[in-house]
């Protein structure tokens, strides 16, 4: 019930999206081609560069792994990430995951999909939950909604029961 509850308010915001123009989160201009954003604030997010670790994120001069992956390996055999958590991104994140801000969440999203559809597809795409202590504090679940809004982008199912969260 909660999803189908979710999923009728994204399909109603995404119809007032197409209708009404939005405001840049940042500057409050007219946004550009992608929503909620200018096209001038959008070129000037903090990418994470394309020589990033394949493993870990972390930037490197060069394709490949990088030696902390090497001396230590990692649970996981490979991330993305799509922007540097510093300036307009550092704020994007802290909008999204503590005034709920559902722009600044959709403006995450959108650039996870973007670099995401760059890499090899996964099965699908598991979101780790918050502890129910810090869901009821924040009001929602931001890596629930980030999963959702990116695997509608990429068309990747979303297995929302895999990992389950044991302590707080």
């Amino acid at each position: 019930n909660r999803v189908s509850k979710e999923a009728s308010a994204m399909n109603n915001w995404s119809w007032i999206d197409h209708i009404l123009p939005s405001r840049c989160l940042f500057c409050s201009t007219n946004s550009g081609d992608v929503p909620n954003i200018c096209n001038a604030c959008w070129a000037d997010l903090p990418r994470v560069a394309a020589t990033s670790c394949c493993q870990c994120a972390r930037p490197l001069a060069h394709l490949g792994i990088c030696g902390q992956c090497l001396q230590q390996h990692p649970a996981f055999t490979a991330s993305i990430a799509a922007l540097r958590y510093e300036g307009n991104a550092a704020a994007l994140v802290q909008r999204f995951k503590f005034s709920a801000d559902q722009a600044a969440g959709k403006l995450l999203a959108t650039t996870l999909a973007q670099r995401a559809a760059e890499a090899k597809q996964p099965d699908f795409l598991v979101p780790i939950p918050l502890s129910r202590q810090r869901i009821r504090w924040r009001g929602f679940d931001q890596s629930w909604e980030l999963a959702r809004w990116v695997g509608r982008t990429l068309g990747l199912a979303v297995n929302f029961a895999c990992v389950q969260r044991i302590s707080d």
